[in-house]
């Protein structure tokens, strides 16, 4: 099992659980959704309303992580939402294991400018992610 797989048992964890209480308690965004298996499915839902709502997630998630706000575990949550995407660069980058990749993520999340362009959250990190990892291949080919 890689560290992508790993992370649903993080994300469902009592730890997690109860952080989403409480952050959900704070936040106007997670206030609809009463727990956290509500939330994912409102995640993966599709349409431009939608992705609005997944790109105010993120950018919210962001802000948590870089002000340090439950960092770990919103940090697995991120990871966790953006796991499909992951896969599919994973693919593209075959030579990335699920650690560089996990590792590269939470860089990116970090280093991520909540301040440029707010309307395109996930396709904006998707790049830095995919950025950061053809720096890597090149790096592995050195």
């Amino acid at each position: 099992m890689g560290v992508l797989d790993a992370l649903k048992a993080e994300v469902y964890s009592r730890e997690s659980l109860r952080t989403y209480e409480i952050i959900r308690a704070a936040e106007p965004l997670l206030k609809p959704y009463p727990t956290f298996d509500s939330f994912l499915e409102a995640m993966h839902s599709s349409g431009k309303e939608a992705g609005q709502f997944h790109d105010r997630i993120l950018l919210r998630f962001i802000q948590l992580i870089q002000t340090k706000s439950h960092p770990k575990v919103v940090q697995a949550w991120m990871v966790f939402l953006l796991t499909p995407k992951l896969k599919t660069l994973q693919k593209q980058y075959p030579s990335i294991n699920d650690s560089d990749l996990f590792w590269e993520t939470l860089r990116a999340i970090n280093r991520f400018s909540v301040w440029e362009d707010r309307r395109f959250i996930a396709s904006g990190l998707t790049k830095n992610i995919e950025n950061a990892l053809l720096i890597v291949c090149q790096n592995e080919q050195r």
